[in-house]
Parts: C-alpha cells; sequence; structure tokens
C-alpha cells in the first residue's frame, strides 16, 4: 500500500485500484487482439462476385462428364454424375437449385436480406453443392432419380446394384423457420454387406483474405461450427492457415459466414463423424468443404439416417426452432449466459420504440439501474478515502522509518472509516462482463444487421462512419472524470489517459457499442451531480478520527 518518491518521502498510492485498471486495461487488449485472431478478417462474398452475368458462375456438374473411376478421398471438387436432373426450388426463405446429383442444393439466395452494398446473399456457391449425399470414402454423389412427390416434399431413389438408396427432403412450411428448413432422412436397403455408409458434404465460397489489424479489425469471415453433446468445437476458415478439422460423435454442424448459415442437426440413432478440408482455391474462388460421414456399426438390412438443415439468417430463435442444438451456432462468447437476456431486452425495448438505437438507450437505463447501489457505495468509498488523505499522509510522515508500522497504521485507519481503496473500481469491473457481452450480441446478432439510428448512423453493427460517436463519448469521460472524486492525484494522472484510450479503440467498434459506453456516461455524470448535492452521500467522513501517535 505504500510508494516511495523522488525525495524519499513516502505517499499514499492506491495500488490496488491502479493494478486493477492495468488488469482492466490488459483485459481488453488481450481480449482485442484474441478477436484479431479468432475473426482474421475478409472480402464478403457477393452475388456479382459468384455470378456475374451469369459468366463466373461454378459450372453445375450436369455440364461436365462422367468420371472414369473414383476420385481420390480429400480432393474438393466431386466427380459429378452422368446426368444431372436440376430444377428451381423457391420457398418463403430462399431461392436455390435442386439437383439429382446427390439430391443438393446450390446457390441458395436468401430472401429478406441484402449484403451493406445492397446484393443478394448467397450460400452454397462452392464448387461442391451443398448437402450431396454420397457414400464414404467416396467424393462423388449418387446419382438420384429425382422426384416431387408432394407440394414441398422431394423424394430421390438411387439403385446401386445390391442396396438401393432413397433420400427424402420436405420443407418446413410453418413455425419459425417456415421455408428455412427441411427435415432429411436417407436410407439404404438391401443387402449391404458392402455398404460403406452415407456421407454428406457441407461447402461454400468463403472471403478472400483481406488485411486485418489490431487497430482496424475486419469481422467479415467463414468460420465451422461442431457441436457435441454438451461442448462445441469451432474454427475459424483461414485460407492464410490451412487446417484440417476432425471431430467425432457430431449433433450439428454448420459453416457460417458473420450474419448466415447453412446448418445441419443430426437426429439419427448414430452419431456421425465430421472432416473439414483444408481451404482450396480454384482459380480466384477459395472455398471450404467438410464432410458428416455415417458409418455403419453393423451389417444390417436396413440403415436410416435422418437430419434437419437449416439455411438463413444465425436468429437464435430461428436456430432454436429448426432444432436445440443450432441455437449454439452464433457465437456469443464466455459471456453467452448474460448476452441472451440482453438480447431479449433488446427487443422488448425495439417493440416498445422500433429503433434499435432507441433500444440500446433503454438497454443502458437498465443496466446502470442495476448497478446503481454500486456506484452510490464507490461514490462514499471515495469521499471517505479523499476525506483520508491528510491523515493517511500524516501517517506516513510519523512511521516514514517504520515501513511495517506505517502500513499497518494505514490499514487500521481504513479500516477504522470503512473505506474501501477498490470501491472506486467495484462498478466498472462488474460492467466488464455487460460491456463484453454487449459487444458480441452487437457484433454478431442478425437483428442490428444494418440497423438504422439517426442521422449519420445507417447501420449499429458497424463503426461510426465520421467518428461522432466517439469522439463524443471521450469528452463525456472526460466531463466524467473531472467531477468524480480521486483520492490519489497519482491515480487521477492515469485515470486521465481513459478518455483518450477509449474514444480511440471504439473508432473501429460497432456504433451501437459507442452509443450504449456514450449513454452509459450521460447516464453516470447525471448520477454524479445527483451524489454531489445530497449531503448524506459522505456522512461517512463525520466518523474519520484524528492519527494517533
Amino acid at each position: 500500500m505504500m510508494d516511495s518518491n523522488s525525495n524519499g518521502k513516502q505517499s499514499f498510492l492506491d495500488k490496488g485500484t491502479i493494478t486493477a485498471l492495468v488488469l482492466v486495461g490488459a483485459v481488453w487488449f488481450g481480449w482485442s487482439k484474441w478477436m484479431e485472431t479468432k475473426y482474421p478478417g475478409g472480402k464478403p462474398v457477393t452475388a456479382a462476385a459468384v455470378n456475374s452475368d451469369e459468366e463466373k458462375a461454378v459450372p453445375t456438374q450436369a455440364a461436365t462428364a462422367a468420371p472414369t473411376a473414383p476420385i481420390a478421398t480429400g480432393t474438393l471438387i466431386a466427380s459429378p454424375a452422368p446426368v444431372a436432373k436440376e430444377i428451381a426450388l423457391e420457398s418463403d426463405g430462399f431461392k436455390a437449385q435442386l439437383s439429382s446429383d446427390g439430391l443438393a442444393l446450390s446457390h441458395l439466395e436468401i430472401k429478406g436480406y441484402t449484403t451493406r452494398d445492397n446484393k443478394p446473399i448467397i450460400l452454397g456457391a462452392g464448387p461442391v453443392p451443398m448437402f450431396g449425399t454420397g457414400l464414404v470414402g467416396r467424393d462423388d454423389r449418387i446419382a438420384f432419380e429425382l422426384s416431387e412427390s408432394a407440394a414441398g416434399t422431394w423424394v430421390g431413389v438411387a439403385n446401386m446394384g445390391a442396396y438401393r438408396v432413397e433420400k427424402r427432403m420436405e420443407l418446413v412450411n410453418d413455425g419459425l423457420v417456415k421455408g428455412r428448413a427441411f427435415k432429411v432422412s436417407v436410407k439404404a436397403s438391401g443387402d449391404l454387406a458392402a455398404f460403406p455408409g452415407f456421407r454428406m458434404a457441407v461447402s461454400d465460397q468463403i472471403a478472400a483474405p483481406v488485411s486485418s489489424s489490431f487497430l482496424a479489425p475486419s469481422y467479415d469471415h467463414h468460420d465451422w461450427f461442431v457441436g457435441h453433446d454438451d461442448t462445441n468445437t469451432r474454427a475459424v476458415v483461414d485460407p492464410n492457415k490451412p487446417a484440417a478439422v476432425d471431430q467425432k460423435n457430431v449433433t450439428a454442424v454448420a459453416l457460417s459466414s458473420h450474419y448466415f448459415t447453412a446448418a445441419v442437426a443430426d437426429k439419427s440413432g448414430l452419431r456421425p463423424e465430421f472432416h473439414a478440408l483444408p481451404v482450396k482455391k480454384e482459380g480466384d474462388i477459395f472455398a471450404s468443404t467438410g464432410f458428416v460421414d455415417y458409418v455403419p456399426l453393423t451389417k444390417g438390412s436396413d440403415f436410416q439416417i435422418e437430419q434437419i438443415w437449416y439455411v438463413g439468417p444465425k436468429d437464435v430463435d430461428h436456430l432454436r426452432a429448426a432444432d436445440e442444438s443450432l441455437a449454439r451456432v452464433i457465437d456469443y462468447g464466455m459471456f453467452a449466459i448474460i448476452a441472451e437476456p440482453l438480447l431479449w431486452l433488446l427487443r422488448f425495448f425495439h417493440s416498445l420504440f422500433g429503433n434499435w438505437g432507441f433500444a440500446i438507450i433503454g438497454l443502458t437505463i437498465v443496466v446502470r439501474g442495476l448497478v446503481l447501489p454500486f456506484n452510490i457505495y464507490s461514490f462514499k468509498s471515495m469521499k471517505v478515502m479523499q476525506k483520508l488523505q491528510p491523515l493517511i499522509q500524516g501517517v506516513k510522515e510519523r512511521y516514514k522509518d517504520d515501513p511495517r508500522r506505517m502500513n499497518e497504521e494505514v490499514m487500521k485507519l481504513m479500516r477504522e472509516n470503512k473505506a474501501n481503496p477498490l470501491g472506486g473500481c467495484l462498478p466498472m469491473l462488474l460492467q466488464l462482463p455487460v460491456f463484453f457481452a454487449l459487444y458480441q450480441v452487437l457484433a454478431q446478432s442478425i437483428e442490428l444487421y444494418r440497423a438504422p439510428f439517426i442521422f449519420w448512423i445507417a447501420d449499429l453493427s458497424v463503426k461510426d462512419p465520421f467518428y461522432v460517436l466517439p469522439v463524443m463519448m471521450g469528452i463525456s469521460m472526460f466531463v466524467q472524470q473531472k467531477i468524480t472524486p480521486v483520492a490519489d492525484p497519482q491515480q487521477a494522472k492515469i485515470l486521465v489517459w481513459m478518455p483518450v484510450i477509449f474514444s480511440f479503440l471504439m473508432f473501429t467498434l460497432p456504433s451501437g457499442l459507442t452509443l450504449y459506453i456514450f449513454v452509459s456516461t450521460i447516464f453516470g455524470i447525471t448520477q454524479q451531480f445527483v451524489f454531489m448535492r445530497d449531503k448524506s452521500a459522505s456522512a461517512g467522513s463525520k466518523t474519520i478520527r484524528e492519527a494517533k501517535a
């Protein structure tokens, strides 16, 4: 609790508070570097980049020749069926092409959303069609005879010598996932002595790598999600860091961009394995492909798997409605337990105001209200510490030749007057989990994607284009510090840099997060003025006694 100045005199330095501030800064820096590594960045893929003028589209497998022999396992582009029939699908949620080659989907255009430059959202634009069914150990897909048995139900049948394979796809036409999900079953029957099992592909074109740094991170990325019973695995798809993903006992798999996903939930009695290949480049296209493999444990007469497919926005309610295991596709980080209630509150305030910016303001007021008792305690503690400073300085002068006794007397003085040197940091530390959780909500939730606020803020999920909010936030933090009592002058010198540091960091973070901090600071300034007018807030200082020898 002591420090020595250059004149040899002992001066009280609130090391606990400064240590906490340094820890906060270190956590923030480390977290930012981790986010930079977690999301290495990428240029968003647009429909124009995929199929502009129909000249750059990836050729369909019907247009290619049949293979003369199976392609080795692990190659990116699978062998085509000799004859492939394609039909156009359109639901309330998307438009796509359905091919008889594996009963696979390709070029899924998500309805209701566009890119930030107003172009269609396209999934399944990679060289391997999405959700195509093949056999384990082979990368070509089963050539089905495709038919539509009823409205919204498609059936593919393939006779493969000793056994027969039937695949059935039923579009979900009700609930939150109406037009965005399929119920799927694939069955093999006959003599299965040589049947190797089913393989299903999940593949997409991914963002091309672009430069990213700590000060200007890019959060447009693709990642794999692999779910297990009670845990999950995530792996960022980075062309600069080729790596495979291998998992067993899988419950769900998803290949996602920042706000959209193609996901599969397993509903079979047999848990599959998952293998994702390193990123491959075909021409100008980067693509990532993974295989969900179902290997029979015994050679029975029938072998059947069941799945739920979901294609669309990463909306936690929609994903959960498709299947409970898919709710974890959205990564809210280590504070997910806080993030989901915050999202619920945001939705509640949005239902009242009809504007996500005002919903953030409403959420800010609720959070500040929850930590208000701690703020009151903090203010009283700082006032007591401020009153104690002359007495603490006297103790230091009296026992400057006996550091141990000096420390004991200082601690006794604070204990008798109920002073807590960490009291000033407590509210800030309590708000850090909320801050990080809210960051994840603003960065991950589809609700805020392209959501405008007022005037120049056209998208709360990206940075303020004119940096007005970060500057206003920095000014308000500076004002708050000037009117907040600080026990130690050296601590005040350290704190004066906090507005500058936070403003600098907010330049590249979502404007919705900056709005939250700005409104929270304005609330804090108002609260501080109320505290300063309340004489009872500093009543604790009346108990301060004079230091005795």
